[in-house]
């Protein structure tokens, strides 16, 4: 597991997720893009402070999460990157809610962004499935895009503090840009 700061003395991390978890999350945005077209969409829609400024945000649908290796590689990491044992971290859960766990796909088009925002739990993080050349993450705090070795490369994943202030800039490609985002808690 190979885990790069972005910066010496800020906490946040990234990494380029194995090929065989990239191969699980293709499966994720197949399932996650049927949800998107359907008629009834909007009923799934996910909603946060992105839900206005992208063209459609929707959870991961329950049954990828807990029977993939992703989630497993992502509570490794987090103990890697911040300390502790991978059992102190969990994926944020909504029981007996559409919603499921708290990772979701946004898909973005011409024209999207998403403003200055923050998350809830207590790290957060971005994986980009489809990004070449287009908009990435950046940190307010730090004044800076998210950058280094792999950054914003699609598969890549990126986590940071959930307080951390961070925003996308409009889109002005018309290019797909799909990202999976994420909250985690921390016992």
């Amino acid at each position: 597991m190979d885990i790069q700061q972005l910066k010496k003395d800020t906490p946040i991390f990234f990494t380029k997720l194995p090929k065989e978890i990239l191969k699980e999350i293709d499966k994720w945005i197949i399932d996650c893009k049927k949800i998107k077209n359907h008629k009834l969409s909007y009923l799934k829609e996910h909603d946060n402070v992105g839900t206005n400024y992208n063209d459609y945000q929707v959870n991961v649908p329950k049954r990828h999460i807990e029977n993939g290796f992703f989630l497993a590689y992502l509570l490794r990491f987090c103990s890697k990157a911040f300390g502790g044992h991978h059992r102190d971290y969990m994926l944020q859960e909504h029981h007996g809610h559409f919603d499921g766990y708290d990772i979701w796909a946004n898909f973005a088009y011409e024209n999207n962004s998403n403003p200055v925002h923050d998350h809830s739990g207590n790290f957060s993080g971005v994986y980009y499935h489809k990004n070449k050349d287009l908009t990435q993450t950046i940190f307010v705090n730090e004044n800076r895009e998210y950058e280094g070795e792999y950054a914003g490369d699609e598969g890549t994943m990126v986590i940071f503090p959930s307080d951390t202030l961070h925003k996308v800039n409009l889109q002005k490609s018309k290019k797909e840009r799909i990202t999976i985002a994420f909250n985690i808690l921390k016992r």
